[in-house]
């Protein structure tokens, strides 16, 4: 995907959905709804009923590489999987939080393997190798994922604010999904 192309995306899917708002999905054992709990590879499962119950209200999902791969093989597994259920759609921004420390990474993030949109990467990062594979990249300025991800389209700024994941991984009840919806349609701009 070129940059021009990206950008048009994110503008399609905010206009499309009337939002700028993006959950950051990084799932811990620990902290799964005790209905999801039961699974043995439980964040498969976990994500798809997120996704399901937000989808209309998000213009993008971030994942978060180290939380998919802290549970090994069936985390990367269930992170392309979910990755791929979030695409399904053709609309919906999907976004690899690393943050990879230099391009020879790109392959990984391109369509030959995650295939997502775009990732993060750590300061002074040469973004040319991702963009090159089709992958929008953003520089985070120290590293951590801030609160809004910021791509410049030449006049203006494509901004993608991100709902924490504690507020994701906070609700562990049966009624865990309406606690999430309802955490996300608060934070809906007006």
């Amino acid at each position: 995907m070129t940059p021009g192309a990206y950008s048009d995306k994110i503008k399609r899917v905010q206009s499309a959905r009337a939002t700028h708002n993006a959950i950051v999905l990084a799932p811990r054992v620990v902290e799964m709804p005790l209905e999801i709990a039961r699974f043995d590879d439980p964040f498969l499962p976990y994500g798809k009923a997120v996704i399901a119950a937000t989808r209309d209200l998000v213009c993008a999902y971030v994942f978060d590489l180290a939380a998919y791969l802290a549970i090994g093989a069936a985390g990367a597994v269930a992170l392309e999987r979910t990755i791929a259920y979030v695409r399904g759609d053709g609309q919906t921004i999907t976004v690899l939080h690393a943050p990879f420390a230099s391009g020879d990474f790109a392959a990984a993030a391109g369509d030959g393997a995650f295939a997502v949109d775009a990732v993060t990467v750590t300061p002074g990062t040469d973004s040319a190798p991702f963009v090159s594979a089709g992958v929008a990249a953003y520089n985070l300025t120290n590293g951590a994922l801030p609160s809004v991800l910021r791509i410049d389209d030449g006049d203006e700024s494509l901004d993608i604010r991100l709902i924490e994941a504690e507020i994701v991984r906070a609700a562990r009840g049966d009624d865990y999904l309406d606690v999430i919806r309802a955490a996300i349609e608060r934070r809906r701009e007006a």
